[in-house]
């Protein structure tokens, strides 16, 4: 398989499982946001249902003007009762044997037999019945008063079937007035279920809800909610699962166009990556064979005899198109593909190839490299750094506190290293996290104090007092002391006057060539002057200012 197939695949699969969370999150917010919708819609109608039924309740409960003897005003109240309310046909008064006795039309003689009233002072329902005056089907709704007589009311049962009836765009399975004891629906729209698994009746509580499988076989939602005023009955509201998700039809489109959006960006992105990867990694190597990286050399000076002692090694890269660039373009890349190993191992060949042998530089000259975790663990490097240590008198490496002194197994191959003559380093000291555990398990024999802290010199900040610390707490430890950074006179006579006497910085010299650094080797060193001297003739050299320095 290609990386560009990979990438297409590896594409394919995020944006599946992205679309899919996305999908099911959605889903589900549907899903609750429409069953809510059919919650809030059931409340509604009972609510509007429960206004009416008072209304009738609190009509028939006016024992005060309701007489079985049907005077003018019961009649009257009746009358009104009627006229005024949408949902009542009729009220009526029947007797403790069951006769109707009188209604809005008046005192009947003879009176019509019914069904005795029950010993129930609650307001209660029965029928459907076909009533005499209606000559219809109605619903009646009753009360027994303490002097066993009842009032009733006749309400047209296509009142009911309007109050629960819904628009078609609802799409529920059906919705219904049920007696809440025994689950029968008294009146209905659609094809009325129940549960298989699950009985539901008799309902004590004020509603419910309920998903799953009916014995039609479909598998609902379920809202089931009483009337406050009538409480032996309730409505039922039920809708199919797969009624729940309605999809619009542009969101599918939108969603589709999203995906194929996604896809092409998420592949785009991959492809891109590894063509910015294989671009910066296969240039380096080629770099490499093309002979395209240099080292550059920054002195260290002995400000105590102002002769040069060693160098520190620093790289660049002679892009043919960018020209000079350097090594913050290359090396974070290097590091992180594994080409700063060929890097690091072309460095040191470089400077074999620019600097004369141990016999012209002096016993005293140390060389300078910066090296990191990986390059401390590979023997390649290592090799090459002992190839370096029997050409030049001195071989330093520079380790960061962050790169290595975290790493446990570094101590052993720092005491192989220390053990052949290789000098080991912490550059950058005191912007890590190193303790005095580390500098006294590890062999480390020389600090580099870090440019921030020679920069405080002569300043009123925080970081003055933490130089003196570190040159204080070096000197107790025995280690040596090499200030980087230094770029003023002052400066320079500071840690001078600390007993820092090894410095490297722009006040001296700036990063040489291989050949300008040997010339300026055998010019400083070749004079026994005073330091004075050689950091002026450098100090004309160096006029403009500093630049940060990168290891490798």
């Amino acid at each position: 398989m290609t990386r560009k197939n990979a990438n297409t695949f590896i594409a394919l699969a995020i944006t599946c499982f992205l679309f899919l969370c996305i999908g099911l999150f959605s889903f589900n917010q549907v899903k609750q946001s429409n069953q809510q919708n059919i919650k809030e819609l059931s409340l509604k109608m009972v609510q509007d249902v429960n206004l009416q039924l008072e209304d009738i309740r609190n009509s028939i409960q006016r024992d005060d003007v309701l007489s079985p003897q049907c005077e003018e005003p019961t009649l009257n109240f009746m009358r009104r009762a009627v006229f005024e309310h949408p949902a009542m046909s009729e009220i009526g008064i029947v007797d403790e044997h069951g006769m109707l006795i009188c209604n809005s039309f008046g005192r009947l003689s003879p009176p019509v037999q019914t069904t005795s009233p029950i010993k129930e002072y609650q307001l209660r329902y029965y029928g459907p019945i076909i009533s005499d005056y209606l000559g219809a089907s109605s619903f009646v709704i009753a009360r027994t008063r303490k002097d066993h007589f009842e009032v009733n009311a006749l309400i047209p049962t296509g009142w009911f079937a309007n109050m629960i009836k819904l628009p078609e765009s609802t799409h529920v399975s059906y919705v219904a007035i049920v007696d809440m004891l025994t689950g029968v629906p008294i009146f209905k729209h659609g094809t009325y279920s129940l549960p298989l698994e699950h009985a539901l009746f008799p309902i004590e509580i004020e509603s419910l809800e309920y998903t799953g499988q009916f014995d039609d076989l479909q598998s609902k939602y379920l809202f089931i909610s009483k009337f406050s005023a009538l409480p032996s009955l309730g409505l039922v509201i039920a809708i199919d699962d797969k009624q729940l998700i309605h999809w619009n039809h542009n969101w599918l489109v939108i969603a589709f166009l999203l995906f194929i959006g996604f896809f092409y960006a998420i592949v785009k992105g991959l492809n891109y990556l590894d063509l910015l990867n294989r671009n910066t990694k296969a240039q380096i190597l080629e770099a490499l064979q093309n002979d395209e990286f240099y080292n550059v050399y920054q002195p260290f000076v002995d400000n105590s005899t102002g002769k040069v002692i060693g160098a520190e090694v620093l790289m660049r890269w002679m892009h043919p198109i960018e020209g000079e660039l350097g090594p913050a373009y290359f090396i974070p890349e290097a590091e992180r593909d594994g080409s700063i190993l060929e890097l690091s191992i072309k460095q040191i060949d470089n400077a074999m190839r620019d600097l004369p042998s141990k016999e012209d530089l002096g016993s005293d000259f140390k060389l300078s490299l910066n090296a990191n975790g990986y390059l401390l663990f590979s023997q390649k490097y290592r090799q090459a750094v002992l190839k370096a240590a029997s050409y030049f008198p001195k071989v330093t490496l520079e380790l960061t506190e962050r790169d290595v002194l975290n790493e446990a197994e570094s101590r052993q191959q720092l005491l192989l290293l220390s053990e052949q003559g290789i000098e080991i380093a912490i550059d950058d000291f005191g912007t890590g996290y190193s303790g005095l555990q580390y500098l006294q398990q590890f062999p480390i024999d020389l600090l580099k104090i870090d440019q921030s802290f020679v920069a405080s010199i002569g300043l009123a900040n925080l970081q003055a007092p933490v130089l003196d610390a570190i040159i204080d707490m070096a000197n107790k430890l025995g280690k040596k002391l090499i200030a980087e950074g230094v770029e003023t006179a002052t400066q320079q006579h500071y840690l001078t006057e600390k007993g820092v006497y090894i410095h490297q910085g722009w006040l001296y010299s700036k990063p040489l060539k291989g050949g300008d650094f040997i010339n300026f080797f055998n010019e400083i060193n070749k004079h026994d002057c005073q330091q004075e001297n050689g950091i002026e003739h450098n100090r004309k050299q160096n006029s403009h200012s500093s630049t940060s320095k990168h290891y490798s």
